[in-house]
């Protein structure tokens, strides 16, 4: 389920309104439920909240929303014109409708989150400190857009990868056997994504890496070769 951009007390406030009027269409009712399910349509995010209590009059349903209007001998006629602006606010959506059994269903669609893409050109995913540093210098010499980063921000390959503008991953390290199978998930997702690995390898594993195109360079690390072979890459 994508997330969705929101002021959750705000949400909440409108989930628990819809829930205690839905409450208390039920009268004398004991046997009321109140159900709430959320799905992703395309680029939306649908909550239902539907009751299986009388529903709402046909006359009235135009009306729900209209400051001031309500059934309720005590009501303010507040309360689901403020749930609207609310919605309004998030740039989503609220209908009411009766459910084809019995009861009221008020359904709320709201705009997934769109995550704003950064232009980074090289991720470092650099254990060696010293290393990562002086890296990092020269690549930006080389006017490339570098961020140092650690392997566990690559757990949820989906959100790291599809949030930056990324042209090489250089990763660096004793990699352990989970490491390398993520490599190879990111390579496989992305393939536009040049990658270069440092360090000593295993044999298959270089050959497998190397079937694949991603890019093997054992030690000694030094920088002007590592340079070397990000300039032969174009990434620019």
């Amino acid at each position: 389920m994508a997330p969705v951009k929101a002021d959750a007390g705000q949400l909440t406030q409108v989930i628990l309104n819809l829930v205690r009027n839905a409450v208390q269409s039920f009268g004398e009712n004991e046997n009321g439920i109140v159900k709430i399910s959320l799905r992703q349509v395309n680029d939306k995010v649908e909550v239902c909240i539907e009751d299986n209590g009388p529903g709402l009059a046909a006359s009235v349903i135009d009306q729900l929303f209209t400051p001031f209007f309500t059934t309720k001998e005590r009501g303010t006629g507040l309360g689901l014109a403020v749930v609207k602006a609310i919605i309004h606010n998030h740039d989503g959506e609220i209908e009411a409708s009766n459910s084809p059994q019995s009861g009221a269903v008020f359904t709320i669609t709201l705009p997934i989150a769109s995550f704003e893409r950064k232009a980074i050109d090289v991720a470092l995913i650099v254990k060696d400190k010293i290393l990562s540093y002086t890296l990092e210098k020269a690549l930006k010499v080389l006017d490339q857009r570098v961020k140092v980063l650690k392997m566990s921000d690559f757990e949820d390959c989906t959100i790291s990868i599809n949030s930056v503008l990324l042209k090489l991953v250089i990763f660096e390290g004793s990699l352990d056997n989970n490491e390398l199978t993520r490599i190879e998930e990111i390579h496989e997702m992305w393939p536009g994504i040049n990658i270069i690995v440092l360090g000593d390898l295993p044999q298959e594993k270089i050959k497998d890496f190397q079937e694949k195109g991603i890019r093997i360079l054992d030690k000694p690390f030094e920088i002007t070769r590592i340079i070397s072979s990000v300039q032969n890459l174009k990434i620019s």
